[in-house]
């Protein structure tokens, strides 16, 4: 039987010059979002690196979600609404967002690979 999963990646630039206790606060926020019932997954960090080094994008969000439903029910979420209002909209200038539906019954490489 195959799970499908819904996995959503979100981009973000952070305007220059951004106190970065703002973005902490972002990041906060953001990966406090996991309580939320319809998560199954949410972490928020800065990004290493990007290739090529001219991608314009500087911390990330990936989460997943069991349903495409419990995944619009929590960007409805007014949790989700209070963060996206209070940090995400004051900080960032440029946002990407990537949605995929990942089915489980598809074959992935072993866990040891690099």
């Amino acid at each position: 039987m195959s799970i499908r999963i819904i996995k959503h990646i979100v981009l973000f630039n952070v305007k220059h010059n951004t106190d970065p206790s703002k973005m902490d606060s972002m990041l906060t926020g953001l990966n406090a979002l996991i309580s939320l019932h319809q998560v199954l997954y949410l972490i928020a960090d800065p990004l290493l690196r990007t290739q090529p080094s001219s991608f314009p994008f500087a911390h990330m969000l990936h989460s997943r979600y069991n349903s495409k439903d419990n995944q619009i029910a929590y960007s409805d979420h007014p949790s989700y609404v209070t963060v996206v209002t209070d940090f995400v909209k004051l900080i960032c200038y440029n946002i990407m967002v990537i949605d995929w539906v990942a089915d489980s019954s598809i074959p992935r490489l072993p866990s040891s690979w690099p």
